[in-house]
């Protein structure tokens, strides 16, 4: 998962992680899988287990307050 610039904001500080964060899904996976979470400049900055499969991910990006991520399932590096 591609993130933007307020995600990684809110992942440092130990938030869980919303759809409207996330700016582009790669792959496919179900919900309950590790993903990668990279930055504007694909860098990786961590993993989360995901609470929604690849489709629902894009399905909520342009919605508010879907949980991708919760912060308990999330490691920044």
């Amino acid at each position: 998962l591609s993130v933007d610039k307020g995600a990684v904001k809110a992942l440092q500080q130990r938030r869980s992680l919303l759809t409207v964060g996330v700016t582009d899904v790669q792959g496919k996976f179900a919900a309950g899988e590790v993903v990668q979470i990279k930055d504007e400049d694909e860098n990786i900055i961590g993993v989360a287990k995901v609470k929604l499969d690849h489709a629902s991910i894009e399905e909520g990006i342009s919605k508010k307050n879907v949980l991708a991520a919760h912060a308990d399932d999330i490691v920044i590096f």
